[in-house]
């Protein structure tokens, strides 16, 4: 990255690092939702999701930044996104966001199985609740009626 001032030098580094960081991340939510449903912490889920969120978006303002800088420099005629190094960095940055994408498609599969399986599980214990109430026929008077024919 010599052909381009040290801040875009640090903000990329910064930026691999936070992708860096999502990955594991995304390995983590892996993890968590490989337990058994009754198992999952979904507070730590919702945890995982908020500093995956937090990550990205401090990757956008880096982005940002780095967008202004490389504005500046290819009006005065450098082009930042030449140089080899940058490159490299770029590769790598998508090389983990496939890597990323592959790790959330497996979570968010794994969740829905997960969602599945409470809503049918739901569903029974309202079909359970219906038929214990009708075994147990609660509010019905048992005493005999006798009922005036003539009236």
């Amino acid at each position: 990255m010599s052909k381009y001032p040290g801040t875009i030098k640090q903000k990329v580094k910064e930026q691999v690092n936070l992708w860096q960081e999502i990955l594991s991340i995304s390995q983590q939510k892996v993890e968590l939702t490989q337990v058994s449903q009754l198992d999952m912490d979904v507070d730590k889920l919702n945890g995982l999701l908020e500093q995956h969120q937090e990550r990205i978006e401090a990757i956008d303002r880096l982005n940002r930044e780095i967008e202004e800088v490389t504005i500046e420099l290819g009006s005065a005629g450098v082009d930042v996104t030449a140089d080899p190094e940058y490159q490299e960095a770029v590769a790598n940055m998508r090389r983990i966001a496939l890597l990323i994408k592959e790790n959330d498609s497996i979570t968010e599969s794994r969740v829905q199985e997960i969602l599945l399986q409470t809503q049918g599980k739901l569903q029974s214990l309202r079909n359970n609740k219906i038929a214990q109430k009708a075994y147990l026929q609660e509010g019905i008077n048992t005493e005999g009626w006798f009922i005036d024919q003539k009236k």
